[in-house]
């Protein structure tokens, strides 16, 4: 349970590091006979890896703070 604990925290890093998806847009806004106004939009797809990472994150300490079970001899 300890390395799937370690490869939680590690990889809720990781998608906090990366964060999420970012691309440009451009947009015309105004065309008149041949001359166009354009805008470049700058937009992040979706909060996705913030909150997976979170999460990850949070189970992987969960995983590591939780003593282990002892079996029997």
């Amino acid at each position: 349970m300890k390395i799937l604990g370690v490869a939680l925290l590690i990889l809720g890093l990781v998608a906090l590091v990366f964060g999420g998806i970012e691309f440009d847009r451009q947009r015309t806004i105004l065309q008149i006979a041949s001359m166009s106004a354009t805008v470049t939009e700058h937009q992040v797809a979706s909060p996705v890896a913030l909150i997976a990472g979170l999460l990850a994150m949070g189970g992987g300490v969960l995983l590591l703070l939780v003593p282990e079970k002892k079996r029997p001899a």
